[in-house]
């Protein structure tokens, strides 16, 4: 029993040293993004929905995220159609679902570039 407080004190000093070097990682990180220009991604809607086309909205909240809103809503189906569908490094795309209906959102790319 005389090993045991100090395995525990042990253990929770090792757990308390990787989980502020996990924050302290993470803070970094988001320090360095956050302080640097994201790069605008290249999502282009085609005309193939017309009316219904989506739009992409960048930097969404000043964070690089492009939101994508709009489509065409069939039943419990959300399209989206684009020429080129490519989210640059450090970015996110997001589907943005305009009803708690909506169940499917698919995506497809017309365009000749992979």
């Amino acid at each position: 029993m005389n090993g045991t407080p100090m395995t525990i004190k042990y253990g929770l000093n090792r757990c308390l040293q990787f989980g502020l070097a996990g924050f302290l990682d993470c803070l970094s990180v988001s320090l360095l993004t956050s302080k640097t220009q994201a790069q605008q991604s290249n999502i282009l809607p085609d005309n193939t929905l017309g009316a219904e086309s989506s739009q992409v909205i960048g930097n969404y909240q000043g964070q690089p995220i492009e939101a994508i809103t709009g489509g065409a809503i069939r039943q419990i189906n959300l399209f989206h159609s684009y020429g080129e569908f490519n989210v640059s490094e450090r970015c996110g795309a997001y589907f943005v679902s305009p009803s708690a209906d909506i169940q499917n959102i698919l995506a497809r790319v017309t365009g000749s570039n992979p």
